[in-house]
């Protein structure tokens, strides 16, 4: 995989995540969202507080996250990647199965500290659903010119960013 496409899977801080009840029967929905790269899977994590996009991914696991916004990064450029692929919910452990990356949560964004340190007052939206994607097609352009083809990985070997 291109360097400047690993980058931005590792530094970009939110991704807009789509999801659909079926294919043709609904309107996409989609929910910007704070996600983590870990060993060739993207990861979100759900407040069941905030649990829409759960019982919609149960209903059809097929999703997207949408890499768009640089902000935060620390990149200059602004490349564009869209993941497509298959999530699965994990929700074994509510409240400490997302605490996995709190580190790296920490790092993307700073100011939710203020939020983990009140944790207690607040223990509903930390009760969290933790939802794995496995990318099954990565299509990205550089410097987000999307009047250019993108730069297509569909084989499992090619869409794991090492």
């Amino acid at each position: 995989m291109e360097e400047w496409i690993k980058q931005t899977l590792e530094n970009y801080v939110i991704g807009e995540l789509t999801t659909s009840l079926k294919p043709g029967t609904t309107w996409p929905r989609t929910y910007p969202m704070l996600y983590f790269y870990d060993n060739g899977e993207f990861v979100v994590t759900s407040s069941v507080v905030f649990s829409g996009k759960v019982s919609q991914i149960k209903k059809n696991p097929k999703v997207s996250l949408l890499l768009s916004n640089n902000t935060a990064s620390g990149m200059n450029e602004r490349h564009v990647v869209l993941i497509q692929g298959d999530a699965v919910v994990d929700e074994s452990d509510l409240d400490h199965g997302w605490e996995k990356y709190k580190e790296a949560w920490l790092k993307k964004e700073p100011l939710i500290k203020y939020y983990f340190d009140m944790r207690n007052a607040l223990p509903e939206f930390w009760k969290r659903s933790v939802i794995r994607i496995k990318p099954k097609r990565i299509m990205a352009w550089k410097d987000g010119d999307m009047s250019q083809d993108p730069i297509v990985y569909e084989e499992e070997d090619d869409l794991v960013a090492n």
